[in-house]
């Protein structure tokens, strides 16, 4: 299986893109270099250190919830709006965004959600908006979930749902002031 890379942002602008990781972009044109305790990726003319002399940087939970390193569960995201319904990715139709492995069910999938995958991901990164409202980080469940005004937003069981749905508008302004500082609490 080979997962597609898209271009991805290193600059100090989008510094959520490692979480639980410091990195430095060094703009050098030489990608061998000899890091004692840091690992290094060249990245064209740059080179991004992961990691520290001093040790790994503590441990927070993925910006993207996950299990067994895929998104959502291992469900087409885009599959939400376009029938509704979740339906189950492939590893032949997959790619690497934000640390986590997203699948996909067609080929036109993968390239929908290549080209804007902010319009299809989970909001606070497919975590239970719910719990995320509530102080709580809970891992969502792609089979329980709300699309409003567009965006698709995970719970992690029916209790849950049903109070999301109940008063989303206030839980929605609640999660929202906790993301993703709730990721280093």
């Amino acid at each position: 299986m080979t997962a597609r890379v898209p271009h991805t942002d290193f600059s100090a602008a989008n510094p959520t893109l490692w979480s639980g990781a410091s990195y430095v972009l060094l703009r050098a044109r030489t990608a061998a270099l000899s890091l004692s305790g840091a690992m290094a990726l060249s990245v064209g003319l740059g080179v991004v250190m992961l990691g520290s002399a001093l040790g790994p940087a503590a441990a927070q939970p993925a910006l993207v919830s996950q299990s067994d390193g895929l998104a959502a569960g291992g469900h087409d995201v885009v599959s939400f709006f376009a029938g509704g319904q979740p339906r189950a990715g492939t590893g032949s139709f997959a790619i690497k965004w934000r640390g986590a492995m997203w699948r996909f069910h067609t080929a036109d999938n993968l390239a929908r959600f290549e080209s804007n995958p902010h319009a299809y991901a989970p909001q606070f990164g497919g975590y239970c908006a719910y719990a995320l409202a509530q102080g709580v980080l809970k891992p969502g469940d792609p089979t329980l979930f709300v699309i409003s005004d567009g965006r698709l937003y995970l719970l992690n069981n029916r209790e849950a749902m049903t109070r999301w749905q109940s008063n989303q508008r206030q839980h929605l302004t609640r999660a929202e002031a906790r993301w993703p500082q709730v990721l280093r609490d």
